[in-house]
This record gives structure tokens, sequence and C-alpha cells, in this order.
């Protein structure tokens, strides 16, 4: 049988039918070499070695190395800061080391941080909306609606001056209540024995 050059005869068949599984796409079978990648690839190994871009990439990998090094550490001293509840310097650390060497878990982090710190944000401006109105309310003369907001806004964010002005509404509208009370006393007595 004489040699196609359409077709290859290497020992890779098809079952079904008894042919080459090659067919005429001959420079993918093993014996002529393989894929074109395959080709290039052994090609490039053939070129002269250039000592000037050796040298230009050992220090593109001694770069990548050092600033694999420094991302590191900057993303301990953010994970120090974060536990210390400093999270904008946090953050502020960790894209520094993502500038330097990108890591998929750390950017899953800083956006969870950056999510909090939206958090913290919308919350510290309701607290202090409501603090606001709770003054107006309490300087309105309307102190048990006041004492409400105060709880609120302390609540949402925790507030040392909101919670003295709480412990001191809440004295005054014990003083009131008792006040109240004793009034009514004094008008039940003055309206004498009920007939």
């Amino acid at each position: 049988m004489p040699i196609s050059s359409k077709r290859c005869f290497c020992p890779r068949k098809s079952a079904r039918r008894k042919r080459p599984r090659c067919g005429p796409r001959a420079s993918r079978c093993r014996r002529s070499g393989g894929t074109p990648k395959r080709k290039k690839y052994r090609q490039s190994l053939s070129y002269r070695k250039d000592p000037q871009l050796e040298a230009h990439v050992k220090k593109l990998y001694d770069k990548l190395q050092r600033d694999m090094k420094e991302a590191v550490r900057l993303r301990n001293e953010g994970i120090a800061l974060q536990k210390t509840g400093r999270l904008k310097d946090a953050l502020r650390m960790y894209k520094l080391s993502l500038s330097l060497y990108p890591m998929p878990d750390l950017e899953a982090h800083v956006k969870g941080i950056e999510r909090k710190i939206a958090e913290q944000v919308e919350r510290t401006k309701l607290a202090t909306l409501l603090y606001n109105e709770a003054t107006v309310l309490r300087k309105q003369g309307k102190i048990e609606a006041a004492l409400e907001k105060y709880r609120r806004s302390v609540e949402l964010m925790p507030n040392k001056r909101a919670d003295d002005i709480i412990a001191a509404l809440e004295k005054d509208v014990a003083k009131m209540n008792e006040r109240r009370e004793r009034e009514e006393a004094l008008r039940k007595e003055k309206q004498g024995p009920a007939k």
C-alpha cells in the first residue's frame, strides 16, 4: 500500500471504522510533531539564549518576590489594625497590599470591609439624626418622645453624652409622675369624700 501524503498512518485508529483517526490533518498526529503549539514551543527551545533578556527576567522575578513579601507584610498589618477596630486604616493597608500583589481572597475581604464601613456610616448618620430630633423634642417640652429618640440613638451608636441625658430625663420623668400623683391626691382631698 503506498503512503499517501494526505493521510497519517499512526497506530491510533477509530474503533468503528478501520481507518486512522488523524485523517487528512496529519499536523495533529504524534509522528508529525503534534499540534502547531507544540511545534512552536519546540522551535522556541532551539533559539539561542540572550543574557540581557535573562538578566531582565531575573530582575522582574526579584521585584515580584519583593512585592509579594511587602504585600504580605501590609496584609498582616491590616489584620492587626482590623482586630483593634480601626477598619478604615485596615482597609487602606489591604488596598496597598492588593496594589502590589493581587490576592482574590483579600479582594473579597476588602469588599466586605467596605460594606461594614458603609453600614457604620449609615448607622452614625441615623443615630445623629435621632439625637438631634430628641434634643429638639426636649427643648419643646416633649420629654417622653425625646427620651424614646435618645434611646434609639444610643442603640444604633453608643454615646456617653446621650446616656447621661437619658439618665437625667428619666429622673425628670419620675419627678413629674410623683408631682402628678401628689396633685391628683390633693385634688381628691379638696373635693371631699364621694357620696
